[in-house]
């Protein structure tokens, strides 16, 4: 890439600090700092992928995929085919040369472009360390398991156990045994090389994690934010890092909420989680364009925007920090306006707009402990904000009170009932307009504006609620259940217990997957129950609720398929299927949702295989209730009377009415992931 393209001042720039010039451009440049202050390793770097979808049976059949469509192998320099291999080595097709120009590299021969591409996409390339085998109990699949059976620390170079001959470390500091010298191999990784080579190449990606990015430091200047733009890079979440966008790029989704799982501990999501993990139940966010990335505040700036905003007779915050540390461009601070949702300020280019996120208001089991609790005040004739249920000054009282007010207005919000709520005091009556917010006195006409503002609650009392309401359980297990399996870990909420082959449990599954699987072509290797009392009870919780939206009769469930990828069970046994992982692999043709079928053959397609050519599978309980024919806009059931948009809703959606085989479900508390099935085919 040429420096022009970063700006008419780039090649000045870049001679005075080159070091200081790349680090702002961690889409382009990686560096890595060796031995002497001044000396310094640049690595090329791009934002290009590989297509995982154009190396499977049936190709990529998706005509605006944004991905490189090539053998990975190839990119490695590993490719044992050459010409002959069925996947393309053509980095200048016409679909891949799109793609290069999207991100820069046109320009580059093709050799570089390879180099680029595969120091890249070490998170491909690269075996993870294996967790398990890392902790007390160990990998119980031995030389099956796909990753490194070695010791973290000695990849690390942190083992304390290296360099003493008193005591040897349990895990192993060779990577020329079996199982990892066989996994590195596997993934292409040349052993003829120094064993201090591979370790580099295995710290690096431990380093990096999973993040594609590496990060920057420092703030941004103006001369930053002018070169920023030229090249298509906006501001991380973190408001001192930079990301890169580009074309294909997803923006971050306005509907998302601080993850509850993260909060008590753990989530198996992890980065690929699509809600966020914050340290507190609540933080606060802006954003200078709308369609642009959500910012988050600084943590001591989020905990006094919300101090003040759970005051009702806070109007406003004044945020007095001047050195650009949140990521806004102004001068001499900002005001934070509560009504508006806006930031305003001397120096601002234009309104920021602001906005608070926190777990689901609506949740249930201990997950409800972590719900934002909204008190709900009235403004009285002195100018005194009171809350409904509690006298004022002059003993006026309502005879409704927070709770009540919060359900109406969280049915009004997700079911379209009555904006209007009426109530009374011993000597008037009063009508509420809970979109509005005013209070109106039916008699004398007067209105009062009302707010709903959260209570400032701490993270530890709401992990000592969500024990309480655990423990406080009143639904069954099935009869079936090991009640006696332990959980994977401390923080696990679940148990996977094997199904034993002689069992009339392991025939039926059997039976069902092989009625569209050839026994011949496709082998189970293991079933496994998964038990999880959250979900468990969040199933039954729902299909108590439709049963009595159907006066009692029994809804419709279905035992049906999804096929997945490896790394994403674990938290689908933890958190259930996310549709917005989902709908990026299956397509959203029926809906944007979560996608099961009734036969396993068909979800066999997008059950991705492993190192081992292993592939995983689940059978899911899914309450399909009523049906209809689905389409690609719907992101939620369409209403049984179109007439009537806010009134009962379908189940779920198909891909046909009369005969359905696909079903779509928007919520995931229709489904329980039951159980989990590992196979191979030939």
């Amino acid at each position: 890439m040429r420096l022009s393209a970063l700006g008419g001042d780039s090649k000045t720039f870049f001679y005075q600090d080159p070091v200081k010039f790349l680090k702002r451009f961690p889409c382009y440049f990686r560096l890595e700092h060796r031995r002497s202050e001044s000396d310094w390793l640049v690595h090329a770097h791009t934002q290009a992928q590989l297509c995982v979808e154009f190396v499977k049976q049936n190709g990529c059949l998706d005509p605006e995929c944004d991905k490189l469509h090539l053998c990975k192998h190839f990119v490695t320099g590993r490719c044992r085919f050459g010409d002959g291999c069925r996947h393309s080595h053509a980095l200048r097709s016409p679909h891949n040369a799109k793609i290069l120009k999207s991100h820069s590299l046109n320009e580059l021969d093709d050799e570089m472009i390879r180099l680029t591409l595969k120091q890249s996409l070490i998170d491909v390339t690269v075996p993870d360390i294996c967790t398990h085998y890392n902790s007390i109990h160990g990998c119980n699949k031995d030389n099956r398991c796909p990753f490194l059976h070695v010791c973290t620390h000695y990849i690390k170079g942190d083992c304390r156990y290296t360099n003493t001959k008193q005591q040897h470390c349990r895990y192993s500091h060779n990577l020329h045994d079996n199982q990892p010298f066989m996994v590195l191999q596997k993934f292409n990784i040349d052993m003829t090389q120094s064993v201090q080579a591979v370790l580099d190449i295995l710290k690096y990606k431990m380093k990096q994690g999973k993040q594609r990015v590496p990060s920057t430091d420092g703030a941004v200047d103006n001369l930053d934010q002018e070169f920023a733009k030229k090249v298509g890079i906006s501001k991380q979440t973190d408001g001192n890092q930079l990301a890169c966008s580009s074309p294909g790029a997803h923006q971050q989704s306005d509907e998302i909420s601080v993850c509850v799982f993260h909060l008590r501990g753990k989530c198996n999501y992890a980065d690929n989680c699509h809600n966020v993990h914050t340290e507190e139940p609540f933080q606060w966010m802006h954003r200078e364009t709308a369609g642009s990335r959500w910012t988050n505040f600084t943590a001591s700036t989020n905990m006094k925007i919300e101090e003040s905003y759970c005051r009702p007779d806070a109007d406003s915050f004044y945020i007095s920090i001047v050195d650009n540390s949140e990521g806004i461009s102004y001068l001499n601070g900002a005001t934070i306006n509560f009504d508006s949702m806006s930031i305003e300020g001397y120096g601002l280019m234009k309104t920021v707009e602001l906005k608070r996120i926190s777990p689901p208001d609506v949740a249930q089991g201990w997950r409800k402990s972590y719900a934002t609790q909204w008190v709900w005040y009235w403004k009285d004739e002195i100018g005194t904000w009171v809350e409904y249920g509690k006298q004022n000054l002059t003993g006026m009282q309502s005879d409704i009170n927070s709770t009540s007010l919060e359900e109406a207005y969280q049915k009004y919000l997700k079911e379209g009932s009555s904006r209007y709520l009426d109530f009374q005091t011993e000597s008037n009556q009063y009508r509420l307009d809970i979109e509005s917010k005013m209070q109106k006195n039916i008699k004398y006409h007067t209105e009062r504006p009302l707010r709903r503002r959260p209570m400032l609650v701490s993270k530890q009392v709401l992990n000592d609620r969500a024990e309480r309401l655990e423990s406080q359980s009143s639904f069954t297990v099935p009869d079936h259940w090991d009640l006696y399996g332990k959980c994977s870990n401390s923080h696990s909420n679940f148990q996977r217990c094997p199904v034993t082959q002689d069992s009339d449990e392991y025939r039926r599954v059997h039976r069902r997957f092989s009625a569209t699987m050839s026994s011949s072509l496709c082998t189970i290797e293991c079933i496994e129950r998964v038990q999880n009392v959250d979900l468990w009870e969040d199933f039954c919780r729902k299909k108590d609720r439709l049963e009595k939206k159907y006066s009692g009769k029994k809804v419709r469930e279905e035992p049906l398929f999804h096929g997945t990828k490896q790394d994403v069970v674990e938290a689908i046994c933890q958190q259930n299927f996310d549709w917005r992982l989902s709908g990026t692999r299956a397509g959203t043709l029926y809906g944007q949702g979560s996608y099961f079928h009734k036969k396993a053959s068909y979800s066999n397609r997008y059950a991705e295989p492993d190192l081992l050519n292993s592939k995983t599978m689940f059978m899911a309980k899914v309450l399909v209730g009523s049906f209809t024919q689905g389409n690609s806009t719907l992101r939620r059931p369409p209403p049984k009377d179109p007439s009537k948009p806010h009134h009962a809703l379908y189940d779920s959606c198909v891909d046909n009415e009369t005969d359905p085989n696909i079903f779509v479900v928007f919520e995931n508390n229709q489904v329980y992931p039951e159980y989990i099935i590992k196979y191979h085919c030939a």
